[in-house]
């Protein structure tokens, strides 16, 4: 999600994953990566992003490799059947682990 509410000085918005445990149990995930709100897209970074603000397709690649970390935080979590999951989702997710698989 790329919240158009908390736009920078820059002109830009971070993008978060958001995952939500249960409907009133939820937290963000700051990916670091920050576009102008207006090149978000279903969920996506769009095509036509300026090329000051990164590459699109290799940003939306980061992005979904960060995803699939977090998913992988959560299953490893629910295997060890770790009670308070927001607080160990939000403290194990490093945006930088994706780039590094990248």
């Amino acid at each position: 999600m790329c919240k158009c509410s908390k736009i920078r000085r820059d002109g830009t918005s971070l993008i978060f994953i958001q995952y939500c445990y249960t409907s009133d149990k939820r937290t963000l995930l700051n990916t670091e990566v920050a576009i102008p709100p207006a090149y978000w897209k279903r969920s996506r970074i769009a095509a036509n992003l300026p090329e000051i603000f990164g590459d699109p397709e290799a940003l939306n690649k980061r992005l979904k490799a960060m995803l699939r970390i977090v998913e992988d935080i959560i299953s490893h979590a629910v295997q060890k059947k770790i009670i308070d999951l927001l607080t160990f989702v939000k403290g194990t997710f490093k945006p930088d682990v994706g780039e590094k698989m990248l």
